[in-house]
Formats: C-alpha cells, sequence, structure tokens
C-alpha cells in the first residue's frame, strides 16, 4: 500500500510502502524523527497502477545512471591510456577477486581491434540517444537507449574467457574475499543442512553448464554461480556457512570511524543478529532461488559485521563482485593512439554528466522533493476527472501553489487528496520521554543531554546541553545556552590543537551553528541514538506496529 509520508520535524514528504517499521525505526530511532503519516485512501487498481508508474519513473533514471557510468568509464580508460608509462596500465575486472591469481597470468596484451571505435567516439552521443529536442524537464519519462561502453563489452570477454580457464585449471580461492559464519558452535552446520547446500551445488552446477553450452549467460552471471560454488563447497569443508564478502567501503560525513560502542549493546546486537541468522536461514535454505541466495548473503554480510563489531561505515552490493587487478600490456599502435581520444571520450563524459544532471536538477523552490511528487502525480493523471476519480483531486506543483513547502504540502494533501487518518509516530526520544514519570523536574531531566536516561554521548553528535524539539517557549533560552556551551568548547578546542588536529574546535563550531536557529524558535538539531537495540524501543512503538498492519 502507497502512503504519503511527512517528517514534521525534517520537513521532508515521501512516498513510500509497507513495512513501516523499516521507515520509522530510520527515522525515529537513529536520527530521533518525529513522523506523520497520511495513508491514501485508494482503490486496489489504482494502487497497483500507481506502483507501476512509480517503477518505471525509478527504472528510467537508473538507465539514465547507468549510462553515466558507463561514459565515465570510458571517459577513465582513455585517461589511463594517455598516462601510461612504458606500455603498461593496471586495470580491475569485477568478480576475478574471489580465486588467488597469480599477476604473471594476469598480464593480457591489448590493441585496437580490442577497442573499437576507441579513437572516434560519439562526441555527440548524448544529444543522439537523450533526444534533447524534447523538453528537457520531460526526458525523466523517456527511458535512453541502453549504452554500453567499449570498457564493459571488453571485460565481459575477459570474465568469460577467466571461467572457461578456471573450468580448465583450478585456482585456490582467496579465502580475503570471503567470510565465516563460525562464532558460536550453534552456527555449525547440521548434516540435514550440509545435504541441502549438497542439492544447491547441483542445481549451480546446472546452471553453469548451461552458460558454457548456450553461451547465453553474461560474464556476470558466470563469475556469479562459480562464485557461489565456491563459498558452498568451502562452507562443506568448514563446517560452517562461508559466504563471499559483498561490502565496500562508502564515504560518511563524519569522521566515526570503529566508534566505541559499549559490550552490553554489542552484546544485545548479537542476539538480535542471531534471531535474524536462524529466520534468514530457515528461509535460504526451504527454497533455491536467486533471491533468496542474494538476500542471504547480503544479511550473513550484516551477521558477520556485528559479530565482529566493525562498525565501519559499509555499503553492501548486490552481488558479489571483489575485482582483481591485471596488467594489460598495450601494443605500440594503442600506445601512440590519437591524443584527441582522450579529449573526445572525456568530452562525451561530461556531456552525459550535464544531461543527467539536468534531468534529476534539484531547485529548492521550482523543483524539490516535495513539488516534483506532485508534478509525478500531475503527469501521470493529466485529465483532472481523472485525478479526481483515482486521487480526489489535485495538489498543484506549481511554485504559486506553496506546495514547494512541505508543512503546505502536508495540509495540501489532507485537504485535495483521498486520505485516512494521519497516523503520527513521535521520535524515539519524545516517545521515551512519555514513559517516564510526570513532572517538571523529571522531563527537564531529559531534556538535559548530561542527566538524560535515554540519551548517551556518540561520536556522531556535536556536544551541546538542551534539547529543544519539544518546547517552543523555552527554545531561545535552551539555544543561547548551548551557543554559550558550544563557545566555550570552541575556546576549549584552541589549546587542544596540536594533539587533536582541530577536532575540539570543529565540534564546537557545529554546536554554536545549530543552536543559532533555537534563539529564534527554530530546532534542527534532534540527537542521534545509535546504540538503540530492540528492546529498547518505546512501547508504543509496537503497539503502532500492529495497528498499521
Amino acid at each position: 500500500m502507497y502512503h504519503l509520508q511527512y517528517d514534521s520535524e525534517d520537513k521532508v514528504f515521501h512516498i513510500v510502502r509497507e513495512p513501516w517499521e523499516i521507515f520509522r525505526f530510520h527515522y525515529s530511532v537513529w536520527e530521533n524523527r518525529s513522523i506523520e503519516l497520511i495513508p491514501l485512501d485508494l482503490s486496489e487498481e489504482t494502487k497497483e497502477d500507481l506502483k507501476t508508474k512509480w517503477n518505471g519513473i525509478y527504472i528510467i533514471q537508473r538507465k539514465w545512471i547507468e549510462n553515466r557510468e558507463e561514459r565515465k568509464k570510458e571517459a577513465l580508460f582513455a585517461k589511463k591510456i594517455s598516462e601510461t608509462k612504458e606500455g603498461v596500465l593496471e586495470w580491475e575486472i569485477p568478480g576475478l577477486g574471489y580465486w588467488e591469481t597469480n599477476p604473471t597470468n594476469m598480464n593480457l596484451q591489448v590493441d585496437l581491434k580490442d577497442f573499437p571505435n576507441i579513437l572516434f567516439p560519439e562526441t555527440d552521443a548524448s544529444s543522439k540517444q537523450t533526444g534533447l529536442q524534447k523538453q528537457q524537464g520531460n526526458l525523466s519519462l523517456f527511458p535512453p537507449p541502453r549504452y554500453i561502453s567499449f570498457i564493459s563489452t571488453w571485460e565481459e570477454k575477459k570474465q568469460k574467457e577467466f571461467v572457461r580457464k578456471l573450468k580448465v585449471t583450478p585456482l585456490p580461492p582467496n579465502l580475503n574475499q570471503f567470510i565465516k559464519l563460525d562464532f558460536e558452535k550453534e552456527f555449525a552446520l547440521s548434516e540435514e543442512e550440509k545435504i541441502k547446500l549438497e542439492s544447491y551445488s547441483k542445481n549451480l552446477k546446472s546452471e553453469m553448464d548451461y552458460c558454457l553450452e548456450s553461451n547465453q549467460c553474461a560474464g556476470w552471471e558466470e563469475l556469479l554461480i562459480l562464485t557461489r560454488l565456491q563459498s558452498i563447497r568451502l562452507s562443506l569443508d568448514s563446517g560452517f556457512f562461508v559466504i563471499p564478502k559483498k561490502t565496500k567501503k562508502n564515504l560518511f560525513y563524519r569522521d566515526t570511524t570503529n566508534p566505541e560502542i559499549p559490550k552490553e549493546v554489542w552484546m544485545r546486537k548479537k542476539q538480535e543478529a542471531y534471531e535474524s541468522y536462524q529466520l534468514t536461514k530457515t528461509l535460504f535454505l526451504n527454497f533455491y532461488d536467486p533471491t533468496s541466495f542474494q538476500e542471504w548473503e547480503t544479511i550473513g554480510t550484516k551477521i558477520h559485521s556485528v559479530y565482529t563489531e566493525n562498525s565501519e561505515p559499509t555499503e553492501i552490493d548486490i552481488y558479489p563482485k571483489a575485482s582483481a587487478k591485471i596488467r594489460i600490456l598495450l601494443t605500440d599502435s594503442l600506445s601512440n593512439a590519437n591524443p584527441d581520444f582522450l579529449k573526445n571520450n572525456q568530452t562525451a563524459s561530461d556531456d552525459y554528466e550535464k544531461t543527467v544532471s539536468d534531468i534529476y536538477s534539484y531547485q529548492l523552490v521550482s523543483k524539490n522533493c516535495t513539488n516534483e511528487l506532485f508534478r509525478y502525480f500531475n503527469i501521470f493523471y493529466p485529465d483532472s476527472e481523472i485525478r479526481q476519480t483515482k486521487l480526489g483531486g489535485t495538489v498543484s506543483e506549481k511554485t504559486t501553489s506553496f506546495s514547494f513547502v512541505p508543512a503546505i504540502a502536508f495540509h495540501l494533501v489532507k485537504s485535495n487528496y483521498k486520505s485516512k487518518d494521519i497516523k503520527t509516530f513521535p521520535s524515539y526520544r519524545l516517545a521515551k520521554k512519555r514513559e517516564t514519570p510526570p513532572g517538571i523536574l523529571s522531563g527537564l531531566k531529559e531534556d538535559i543531554t548530561f542527566l538524560s536516561s535515554t540519551y548517551k554521548k556518540n561520536p556522531f553528535d556535536h556536544s551541546f546541553v538542551f534539547f529543544t524539539d519539544d518546547t517552543i517557549a523555552l527554545r531561545p533560552i535552551y539555544g543561547l545556552t548551548n551557543i554559550t556551551w558550544g563557545i566555550a568548547n570552541t575556546g576549549m578546542g584552541i589549546f587542544y590543537l596540536p594533539w587533536d588536529k582541530g577536532k575540539r574546535v570543529q565540534q564546537g563550531a557545529e554546536s554554536v551553528f545549530f543552536s543559532l536557529p533555537e534563539i529564534f524558535f527554530f530546532n534542527i538539531r534532534k540527537g542521534f541514538f545509535p546504540y538503540v537495540t530492540r528492546e529498547d524501543l518505546p512501547k508504543s512503538y509496537h503497539q503502532e506496529t500492529i495497528k498499521t498492519k
């Protein structure tokens, strides 16, 4: 079921689907947001129609982005060729990293014939493929022709060659690219589970035979099958589940590598992870399916992260695709190629980047995340009478309607669309505060960060004294106190400059910045709660979960 979700504190509008637990946990706990939900009272036919249309818009966007990445890959490869010395460059091919490779066997001689059109890429390809004769704002409604770069075509060829060589001359697995779930005796494979894995291995071998005989599988598909076969073999040999690594480093907006999470939090997280392991394992072993494999590997990666107490921010790939470096030996014809090929590839990449940026640009007033939602609704149902029948009315995306302001859009939705009773989910802190004994002193204690029974100091927050998210009258006074505290911390930070490289000064300045709006009755800081476990959740969360199902 589709709902419009309005974050009344962060002033953000979303269109979301069940289950609510994911969204509510993310916003209300980790980032401590209060949420108001407007369930849309739509017919089943309209819900399915909206689902199809929104999925179509998403797929179109993914195609634009994938094409952009292909262009960027070409430009990078061309740049590497132009910068190569002594005719040798290194390039990473996805999927080859799960086996131990001998560097001498990974030297590939490359000539111009391996890269057709490398010298003369279509510099005007972006304009040809995007159909810029259409209105720029409507390009998000038209999927671009699939663009596959010359380097991706070449990579797939090498992937297939690697798979076929591996079948003839097996290589030992690169154990650094696999993780083993061997933390407790409860994780050991039972005889029934070993038998099930053996049957999965037979299924994978049949799929591999089909790929080799028909040549209908993509290179990454063949490597994926082999990687999963390898993980099953390692699992049976070790007696514990082994899965291929799917994580890659992810940039985070704060320097919070390996924060000191309390031991008791890790213990509770491990218990939750074990319960998730049992559930996901049951689903995985009950039904052979590529999707269940993907889910099992993803959950297994998270479980491994919890049990190894690894809190570094990472991103999980959809499929295992660890890369291996190969050394490319360029022939004279490629090393001495027309120098314009670098410029041409870079120009094509830059042009396409600009096209995609223009299509999915963001303007605070005319094209933000709120009025874009209504623009698509109105595009989906261009006839006002149809909108009246399906949605209940119209919310204009035009600037004059002020629908770009989330608080106003919230009321426009209530008065124009078919909606049910609004559901309110208070932030984690406020929900926990309601469970404390009533009284002025009790409430004041929870508002002070140093005395709060709910809030724990964490590396994601700078230091401040008062929470101001549930008071308006006292907000300027609290805010002035926070500003004074921030200035004092900034001053103290000057003395620590030789030791902490300005970290305390930066945190003090951030404290002042986030406190300034409070003296004008605005609140933008909520505090982070990264140590919350399931048993910490307020009772009201569980009650509301039941109501929304």
